[in-house]
């Protein structure tokens, strides 16, 4: 049991306090130890970068090192901490200094110093929040909560619990409820190129109807044995059905090189886990099924089929966030992309959170989360020269709400990747042997443009 009482500190408080006093009686005092940071492992009024105009956090957190002493070296921190002021949690005071404090934390955690950051935390000891850092991706790990005297200490042990068993993997559901916007082309082409780069990548084809992703790889569709796993009528989880592709890779020094891409096949059967059919497949199965790849993988990838099937509910449910492929000026992929945001995301984190134990704390009711969409598939200098067309056409059809997903700021569009990048197999022929390879691994110009976007997206 901790021996720290957190609602000790949130009883000294006034229910109206000083930023300066929360962060002392509240975060340094209370928080920071109850989350197991002594006092050489903190490191108050952190510049996150090397720049004097590098914005500062309230609290940077990293366990010591052997001689690397945390407070003194201010190197590779683990965790970083916003405060505000304390105020009543349902004052508008209060919600302004919240998406405040959560614009504030999504930039230091994105500074040169926070590389090796992977959690934020904001809090004024009125509410809490919890953010995860993969790489680029910051995503919420639980929802604003509201802290009393009877539910501190409870939430502090359940955010304790999550920093310390921190997930090695990002799941990204690449999805578009229209399809031929290139998905699976990004699959593996992303994938290839993660794991290019020395990440461990797990690829899911989720697409049964066209099993596109498990062919492409030279591999067989199964028949049963993922959709029995799924439905529990198979004890295992997804372990069972890995299959691995090996890819050599002639790099220009001449040598050889070695990348491997894990695969979960696509599945025949899984048309009858859809309502109305044999058994249903559960909305959480995936995720649960995926257990064994979280502290395994850098990076999960899935493939969906197109519309609005129960088995893209599912990997919704899986992933932590959603990669949505667009085509420039094309009406039905741009609204395509709206109702993934607007409607299906929000609809499966509703299923989450009817599902979820009152006062749970888990990333369920604030995951997936959209990133901005990207166009596949682009012309680039009319790209370059209509610029102004394509901002017109999604002011068009894209609500105020929704711009940020569309059009990231004024002044730039969605992230593009050329039409040469993608190609109707997906591969590029290898010119050593009748092998087929992703086309990152056969030219340098598609590798360049996935790069690119991993750069984009995930790479920090």
């Amino acid at each position: 049991m901790n021996p720290i009482d957190l609602s000790l500190a949130l009883k000294s408080l006034a229910d109206v306090a000083p930023e300066a006093v929360v962060s002392n009686m509240f975060v340094a005092q209370a928080l920071l130890p109850y989350l197991g940071f002594d006092i050489t492992e903190v490191k108050p009024s952190y510049r996150v970068g090397p720049s004097q105009s590098s914005p500062i956090t309230d609290f940077a957190a990293r366990k010591n090192r052997d001689d690397d002493v945390f407070s003194h070296t201010g190197k590779n921190p683990f965790l970083l901490v916003e405060v505000k002021k304390r105020t009543p949690c349902s004052s508008a005071a209060s919600n302004q200094d919240y998406y405040e404090a959560v614009d504030q934390i999504r930039t230091q955690l994105l500074g040169d110093y926070c590389r090796s950051a992977q959690w934020g935390i904001i809090t004024n000891s009125s509410w809490i929040q919890l953010f995860r850092k993969h790489g680029k991706v910051i995503f919420p790990a639980t929802q604003r909560l509201e802290l009393t005297l009877d539910n501190v200490n409870q939430i502090a042990k359940n955010l304790k619990e999550r920093v310390e068993n921190t997930e090695r993997a990002l799941t990204v559901a690449v999805y578009n409820n229209k399809g031929g916007v290139g998905k699976t082309t990004t699959v593996l082409n992303l994938g290839a190129l993660l794991a290019f780069l020395g990440k461990k990548v797990l690829l899911v084809d989720f697409d049964y109807d066209q099993g596109n992703l498990t062919e492409r790889m030279h591999k067989s569709v199964v028949e049963g044995s993922v959709y029995e796993l799924l439905t529990g009528s198979q004890p295992g989880d997804l372990q069972k059905v890995l299959i691995s592709k090996s890819y050599s890779i002639k790099l220009k020094n001449g040598q050889e090189k070695i990348v491997n891409l894990d695969l979960i096949p696509a599945d025949k059967n899984m048309q009858l886990g859809d309502p109305g059919r044999q058994k249903v497949i559960p909305t959480y199965s995936l995720r649960d099924k995926l257990a064994f790849a979280i502290q395994n993988y850098d990076y999960i990838l899935i493939d969906t089929p197109p519309g609005r099937h129960l088995t893209n509910r599912v990997a919704l449910w899986a992933a932590d966030v959603v990669l949505i492929p667009t085509e420039i000026m094309d009406v039905g992929s741009i609204t395509g992309a709206k109702t993934v945001i607007e409607d299906h995301i929000p609809n499966v984190r509703k299923l989450k959170e009817a599902g979820s134990l009152p006062g749970e704390l888990t990333a369920q009711t604030t995951t997936p989360v959209a990133l901005p969409i990207f166009f596949n598939n682009v012309d680039m200098q009319s790209y370059k020269s209509f610029g102004a067309k394509v901002r017109d056409f999604l002011n068009q059809f894209i609500p105020c709400d929704l711009k940020p997903y569309f059009l990231p700021n004024d002044r730039y569009l969605p992230h593009c990747l050329p039409s040469f990048a993608r190609i109707a197999t997906v591969n590029f022929s290898s010119q050593s042997s009748q092998e087929t390879k992703p086309a990152v691994f056969c030219h340098q110009y598609a590798l360049n443009y996935y790069l690119a976007l991993a750069r984009e997206y995930f790479l920090q």
